[in-house]
């Protein structure tokens, strides 16, 4: 689980949010089509910086960023990362606790408001998921398009059939491509794979984005292989 410090982090940066200093943050998220009240359960935060808000060693510290956290499967915090609202400056886009706070794990679980739907959206990235959770799906995300073998362990437990949606670059076209297979050599047969033009986030904000994601993701999915086309 989260180290203390982490979780005080965690912490910190949800009331960070919420006061009149996170007005960038909150619309940065807004931008991103992303049900505030799914935020608020999912305990997103904002990290002013390190000269505003004090942080033990070892904690992200690059600069002002969106607080990401992470859950395991019953709804635990394991983990959160900080995506950098400017990743120009801060020389990159997410950043993560050392190994002292957390084990960074392969997948999280968002914590759902409700659910409409019986399969559970698996995506590349925290904020993908809270996408698809804001459409009252179920979500996983998949921490590392690198590591999907590693996630296909936890991911088998999983009792909904499987829609995975990952980003259409070659990483993310690679990491279906080995999910998928290590799911069904663990005799997961309910698997089918969604090819995106964008990823899922992207898709949302576009006009009308909202509801047609949630079309395909209800209906198309059902068929196996479909497109999200431009």
């Amino acid at each position: 689980g989260a180290s203390a410090a982490r979780r005080e982090y965690v912490n910190a940066c949800r009331a960070e949010l919420y006061r009149p200093s996170g007005q960038e943050a909150r619309r940065w998220l807004e931008r991103r089509c992303l049900d505030p009240a799914v935020l608020e359960l999912n305990d997103v935060g904002y990290d002013p910086g390190p000269s505003r808000l004090r942080r033990a060693r070892g904690l992200p510290y690059r600069g002002p960023g969106i607080v990401l956290p992470t859950f395991d499967r019953l709804g635990q915090l394991v983990y959160a990362q900080a995506r950098y609202l400017d990743p120009q400056s801060t020389g990159r886009k997410y950043d993560n606790p050392s190994g002292r706070h957390a084990t960074n794990p392969t997948a999280s679980w968002p914590r759902l408001l409700d659910s409409n739907g019986r399969q559970t959206i698996v995506c590349e990235g925290v904020i993908d998921a809270l996408t698809v959770a804001s459409l009252r799906m179920r979500s996983v995300a998949l921490l590392s398009a690198g590591d999907a073998k590693g996630a296909a362990q936890d991911l088998a437990r999983c009792s909904c059939p499987l829609v995975i949606a990952l980003d259409p670059e070659q990483a993310g076209v690679n990491a279906a491509e080995d999910l998928t297979n290590a799911l069904r050599s663990a005799s997961r047969c309910d698997v089918r794979v969604l090819t995106l033009t964008r990823d899922l986030n992207d898709l949302a904000q576009r006009p009308a984005g909202r509801s047609a994601l949630t079309t395909a993701l209800r209906h198309r999915s059902r068929s196996g292989f479909a497109n999200l086309v431009r």
